[in-house]
């Protein structure tokens, strides 16, 4: 056995590991040096939703009809754990204007909600969650742009305000809900504007003293997914690249000094997974002793 690595390959079935990290979701991830295992077991599930609308221009007074689905983000499966998607219509200022109930069947809901005709012509935002993702920021929310135009005001007195298609947030999915030190560590972001929409961006981790890491980039989804091996001291930054130079600076989340983290790799040619298990020196806790 190596004395960095404690790799285990385990060939199992992918409903049999969904339901362990159901189960035992405080046991299974890696935990924070204070150990506080409550709170990250509860972090450690978490749900998303994707929206799609019939079309993305309306008139006021006009119906949306819409479909969301409800996935893990962990599995990137469908989620059982709600049964009810709350959707609010927010003007610029966020402000909601109209809010409706979508009950969600199996993995999706469908439903409607009614523009008022009171609406002015501009952009507004269908900001879609689960009671569940209530627990977190509203950044995790999923939000949907559509334009509403009111035909029975002044158009010409309305300004749409600009999107100016730069990063102005981004948030971090670690794999294993946390970075481990001294362990490669995978992790998906999503980069929005300041209006809380996906944009495309390209950027670099750097650690404190100016290092460049890796590189990192997102499609217009704004999604985008990065491997690393963090140090084990100091902080991490994902520093956008704008033009030819550097633009904002986003802090990743803390690297835990002990700990392992698990990952999923689909076997070539089977219906199987390949479960596999790295831990740094630090760990030294049962779960190693579980699994040797």
């Amino acid at each position: 056995m190596s004395e960095r690595y404690n790799i285990i390959l385990l060939s199992i079935r992918r409903a049999a590991f969904i339901g362990v990290v159901i189960l035992f979701p405080a046991s299974l991830f890696p935990q924070s040096a204070e150990g506080n295992t409550a709170d990250a077991g509860r972090q450690n599930y978490s749900e998303a939703v994707y929206v799609r609308t019939d079309r993305d221009i309306y008139i006021a007074g006009e119906r949306v009809y819409m479909k969301a689905w409800c996935f893990n983000t962990l599995t990137q499966k469908p989620s059982a754990l709600s049964r009810v998607a709350y959707v609010s219509l927010l003007d610029s200022l966020n402000n909601p204007v109209a809010q409706e109930k979508l009950q969600i069947t199996g993995s999706s809901a469908s439903g409607q909600i009614m523009l008022p005709d009171t609406l002015r012509t501009g952009i507004y935002y269908l900001a879609t969650c689960t009671n569940w993702m209530k627990n977190f920021s509203p950044e995790l929310y999923s939000y949907k742009k559509i334009s509403v135009i009111n035909p029975f005001r002044d158009i010409d007195r309305i300004r749409i305000p600009d999107q100016d298609g730069k990063t102005d947030t981004v948030i971090f999915f670690p794999e294993s809900g946390t970075f481990v030190s001294g362990i490669e560590n995978t992790a998906g972001f999503i980069s929005l504007d300041r209006n809380k929409v996906p944009v495309a961006m390209q950027g670099v981790i750097t650690d404190e003293n100016d290092s460049i890491l890796c590189q990192v980039y997102t499609d217009n989804s704004g999604y985008g997914l990065l491997k690393i091996n963090p140090p084990a001291t100091g902080r991490l930054y994902l520093v956008t690249i704008e033009g030819k130079l550097f633009g904002k600076s986003f802090i990743l989340p803390p690297v835990s000094d002990k700990g392992f983290v698990i990952s999923g790799v689909k076997a070539r040619g089977q219906n199987k997974d390949r479960l596999i298990i790295k831990s740094n020196d630090g760990f030294t806790s049962s779960p190693r002793e579980e699994f040797n």
